[in-house]
C-alpha cells in the first residue's frame, strides 16, 4: 500500500511540505508506504481541451512538454489519491494550522486505505 502527495507550494520544503510530512509520520507508523513529489520549480501547463485523453484512453496527457505525466503515473500507482476507487485528501497550510490535525488525517488515512482497497 502507498500514498503519493503533490505539494502545490512555490516553497520546496515550506508548511506544506512539513503538513504532509506529518501526515506521512502516521501513515509509516501503520506501514504504508509513501512518497512526496515536490511540484515547486516543475513546469506544469493547464489543460488544452483538445480532448486528446479522452480520445486515446491512455490515462496520459497528449502534450509531453511538462512534468504531468510523471504525475498522473505516480497517482496511478498510489492506493491513496484522488482516482477512482482511491483515496483523496487535501493538506492546506494556514496560519493557525495545527500539526495535530494532520497526524489526525494520517491516521484516519491508515485506517481507511486497507478498507477501500479490499
Amino acid at each position: 500500500m502507498n500514498v503519493t502527495a503533490f505539494p502545490g507550494s512555490a516553497l520546496l520544503e515550506g508548511n506544506t511540505a512539513l503538513l504532509v510530512r506529518e501526515v506521512f509520520k502516521e501513515l509509516q507508523a501503520a506501514g504504508i508506504e509513501t512518497e512526496l513529489v515536490q511540484l515547486a520549480g516543475k513546469t506544469i501547463h493547464g489543460c488544452r481541451a483538445c480532448y486528446a485523453c479522452c480520445k486515446n484512453r491512455n490515462g496520459r496527457c497528449a502534450f509531453d512538454d511538462d512534468f504531468i505525466n510523471a504525475c498522473i503515473a505516480k497517482m496511478a500507482q498510489a492506493d491513496g489519491n484522488m482516482l477512482k476507487r482511491k483515496l483523496g485528501a487535501a493538506v492546506v497550510a494556514v496560519r493557525r494550522s495545527g500539526v495535530g490535525i494532520m497526524r489526525d488525517l494520517g491516521r484516519n488515512m491508515a485506517w481507511l486505505l486497507p478498507r477501500i482497497s479490499a
